[in-house]
């Protein structure tokens, strides 16, 4: 069945901003005459908005290029017995919200892609991994891969995989420095400044 776009305008303002329930806005429809089933509502209000998603991720990307400093914050919560959390990345200008089952450095990186899904192994990646002392070995196996893009998280534990990366904290620390390239590949400026030191110079 077809709905228009104003009905469903209705529907998500009533819903997201006004805050009504779904029974009470499902009650105030069928009084309207407007012959809409539960199930309908409730597709309605959750299907069909990657164009909303879009646009989220947009308003983060150009908050960050043109934003000199942005502030970071974690808002724990529980949703149906599990641990949730909330993170806003904003600051005068914007702001932009994003709910996760983390708080980590690598689930702030992944949010700081704003929708992308790469994994760059490029210079800011290989400043990031010597500046936080990764061995030499998987550095210099990773040194020579340079530079590489892999698209999606499957393709990245591959990468870990025949690398022989399986230490975790070898592979949160390479995971880091590769969402960390991603982020600045993206015009966005480093969020963690590496030293003067090169990729590997004062270890291997």
């Amino acid at each position: 069945m077809h709905f228009g776009p104003q009905l469903r305008a209705f529907i998500l303002y009533q819903y997201h901003h006004a805050h009504v329930t779904q029974p009470l806005l499902l009650e105030q429809l069928r009084e309207w005459q407007i012959d809409l089933s539960a199930g309908q509502l409730s597709a309605l209000i959750t299907d069909g908005h990657s164009e909303f998603h879009r646009e989220k991720d947009a308003l983060l990307q150009a908050g960050l290029q043109r934003s000199r400093y942005v502030h970071v914050d974690d808002t724990g919560a529980r949703h149906r017995g599990k641990n949730g959390y909330c993170t806003h990345i904003g600051n005068e200008r914007f702001a932009w919200f994003a709910s996760t089952d983390s708080k980590s450095r690598i689930n702030f990186l992944e949010l700081l892609r704003a929708g992308h899904d790469a994994y760059t192994l490029n210079q800011a990646a290989l400043a990031y991994l010597a500046e936080h002392q990764l061995p030499c070995a998987p550095l210099q196996a990773l040194t020579a891969l340079a530079p590489a893009v892999w698209t999606g998280q499957t393709a990245w534990q591959a990468v870990l995989a025949q690398q022989a990366i399986t230490d975790p904290r070898h592979v949160r620390l390479v995971t880091e420095g590769v969402l960390l390239g991603t982020v600045v590949e993206q015009g966005v400026a480093p969020i963690w400044r590496s030293s003067a030191m090169t990729p590997g110079s004062s270890m291997c």
